[in-house]
């Protein structure tokens, strides 16, 4: 998946054309997973993302619109990763007004199938740790 599922003319109004209409000020991130990028196909997982990628967007963002806070719109492995970010500790939450997470999060539901695909790479989280990947 890459940051055009926001702006894709299939729809009269995508999801980055109502919020520009409505003042706000849209960036459109593609980190290393995007389809888009030659980053996709090598190896990494969601901390990777979350502790190097965001942190480095949300500053680069700061930086050029001197804004002192984003707010942030974030889908699927994507809302995986930046609520990782989040809870984590990964960014300064003074940087961070709001978030709208869809799909996923914390825990994931995955079916049997995924779970034995992913479960050779899968990160291991310690008891009580924020990462939990559950049966569908």
């Amino acid at each position: 998946m890459s940051s055009k599922i926001f702006s894709m003319d299939t729809i009269e109004t995508n999801a980055l054309e109502f919020l520009f209409e409505r003042g706000y000020d849209v960036w459109l991130l593609d980190f290393r997973a995007s389809v888009d990028l030659p980053t996709a196909k090598t190896q990494f997982s969601a901390d990777d993302i979350a502790k190097y990628d965001f942190p480095a967007a949300v500053d680069k963002v700061l930086e050029l619109t001197g804004a002192d806070d984003v707010q942030f719109l974030v889908h699927c492995f994507g809302a995986t990763a930046w609520t990782i970010a989040l809870l984590g500790g990964f960014l300064d939450p003074a940087k961070v007004r709001s978030t709208v997470v869809s799909q996923v999060s914390t825990d994931m539901v995955v079916p049997l199938a995924t779970k034995i695909k992913s479960g050779a790479s899968r990160p291991h989280f310690p008891p009580g740790h924020w990462g939990r990947v559950t049966d569908a």
